[in-house]
């Protein structure tokens, strides 16, 4: 197995967790819950803010969208027998979204609400790691593969 193909496989791993993360703040929102993340921390603050929702859309509702499709994606890449290069830098594109997407929330905790959720922190995190997993195994496929031009 190639550096490139174990690098995918932790991405659908984390992915999976991604996954779990987003499904477990929107399951919170649609039932107006608060999630568990403690007495002293602001999840509340977080999940329940104006900034909770983009463009009439829960932002957890977003992550669940973003972690599956790159779920599928990195599954779709992996089940090819000679997956198109192309594919490679879609789903790098993706994950360059979900981590600007993620720096943007993680910004407005910091700076807007001045509160922190765990959960969302950990959504950032693994989105981090799965940019940085995108970028390594997009170039070490390019190396891997290189393209012939006919």
């Amino acid at each position: 197995m190639t550096a490139a193909k174990i690098s995918r496989w932790a991405v659908v791993a984390l992915s999976l967790a991604g996954l779990a993360v987003a499904t477990y703040l929107s399951v919170e929102h649609v039932t107006g819950g608060i999630p568990a993340c403690g007495v002293s921390t602001g999840c509340d603050e977080v999940t329940t803010s104006d900034y909770a929702v983009l463009f009439g859309v829960p932002v957890a509702f977003i992550g669940v969208a973003g972690y599956a499709a790159l779920l599928l994606g990195t599954l779709t890449y992996l089940g090819l027998q000679d997956p198109p290069y192309v594919l490679a830098y879609v789903l790098l594109g993706m994950a360059l979204l979900g981590e600007g997407l993620s720096a943007y929330f993680v910004y407005t905790q910091a700076f807007r609400i001045h509160a922190y959720c765990q959960y969302c922190l950990a959504s950032a995190a693994i989105m981090t790691v799965i940019l940085v997993l995108s970028i390594y195994t997009t170039l070490r496929t390019r190396y891997e593969r290189p393209i012939v031009l006919d």
